[in-house]
């Protein structure tokens, strides 16, 4: 009993870092979009 819910908070854990580490990456790339869009044109402001 107590070794399958250890598993399972273990695994929800591994689950959210991966999210975490998704979102992350995705902001990351769209940061770096957004980055290179402004420097292939001149900003307007």
């Amino acid at each position: 009993m107590q070794s399958q819910k250890q598993k399972k908070q273990l695994l929800k854990k591994q689950l959210l870092k991966k999210q975490l580490l998704k979102m992350q990456s995705l902001k990351k790339q769209s940061q770096h979009r957004r980055d290179s869009i402004r420097s292939m044109r001149p900003c307007p402001l």
